[in-house]
């Protein structure tokens, strides 16, 4: 069976804090209120790319997001988040895996439900549970289906810096659970520059490490790396029917958005992803192909609205 070891700050904890829109330190909190919405869309391409074993691919991303948070304090809230993504992979070539030509589109629907408490002055309780399915066009949604969840405590050190540990719990397609660590921190640097732990966010589809600059109050550049991890059901019709499929990588990226905390933001992105890898297995978890590709550039851009 393909085991995929997911290094430092795993996919799970990444993509399920940016989706619900809870992660450490990647925005201010706003001003205590009954709810708070969000909605956010953006598209991104990642050019076409060399295949160590034979033939290239592309892929052009799209992803939909809204949550809905109550608030009843800047240190205690509860919310629900939805997600919708697709993936368009074109693979090109005659021989090595672009010829194999393994998978097209790939979607994802994802729902989580964070839980934040500030129990003491110091403290911060972070809990995450989620269910998401990922699959092939022509597959069954259901058949992609995995859960998971999180939980993690932060000690406040200082105004500037808090830190703590974290744990998730990650069901795998035609795989066992992990259990793993990630961790969580915040440090404000200056009044305008923080370098924090991320969850998802625009450039980078995973747990990531980012340094931000708010240059003025409207606009804000970012610099990250992180790491992604795309693991989905494949169709009933291509060369590992109904098998598993996965696709990872390690991005580098340049982030500028301008708006403010509430209302239109516009947000822009590039970067380049300096490595990555292809892999499938059959339903029976017998592995089929597995290559690495080139370093690639990708572009990207969107839109959110919070209110």
């Amino acid at each position: 069976m393909m085991h995929t070891l997911r290094p430092g700050l795993l996919l799970a904890a990444g993509v399920l804090l940016g989706l619900t829109g809870v992660a450490s330190g990647q925005e201010a909190a706003p001003p205590a209120s009954v709810w708070y919405y969000k909605v956010e869309g953006q598209a991104d391409h990642e050019f076409d790319t060399d295949i160590n074993s034979g033939g290239s691919f592309d892929v052009t991303r799209s992803k939909l997001g809204a949550s809905a948070t109550y608030l009843k304090s800047e240190r205690d809230s509860i919310g629900v988040g939805l997600r919708v993504a697709r993936w368009d992979y074109g693979f090109d070539g005659t021989t090595g895996f672009g010829g194999l030509d393994p998978w097209d589109t790939v979607n994802e629907l994802s729902f989580g439900v964070p839980y934040r408490w500030g129990p003491t002055e110091h403290i911060d309780v972070l809990l995450v549970a989620a269910v998401q399915s990922r699959w092939e066009s022509g597959a069954d949604m259901s058949d992609g289906v995995t859960g998971n969840m999180l939980a993690a405590v932060s000690y406040r050190v200082s105004d500037s810096f808090s830190i703590g540990p974290g744990f998730g719990i990650n069901s795998q397609l035609d795989d066992s659970a992990q259990i793993f660590p990630y961790l969580l921190f915040d440090w404000q640097i200056t009044d305008n520059l923080t370098l924090a732990s991320r969850g998802a966010t625009r450039a980078v589809d995973g747990p990531q490490v980012a340094l931000s600059w708010q240059a003025s109050p409207k606009f804000s550049l970012t610099f990250g790396a992180g790491y992604e991890d795309l693991r989905f059901r494949m169709d009933d019709s291509g060369p590992a029917p109904d098998g598993v499929a996965e696709e990872s990588g390690w991005p580098l990226y340049l982030s500028a958005s301008w708006g403010g905390r509430g209302g239109l933001e516009v947000f822009g992105f590039a970067g380049y992803k300096v490595s990555g890898s292809l892999q499938f297995q059959d339903k029976d978890g017998v592995s089929v192909a597995t290559a690495n590709y080139d370093p690639t550039p990708f572009l990207g851009g969107g839109l959110r609205l919070r209110w």
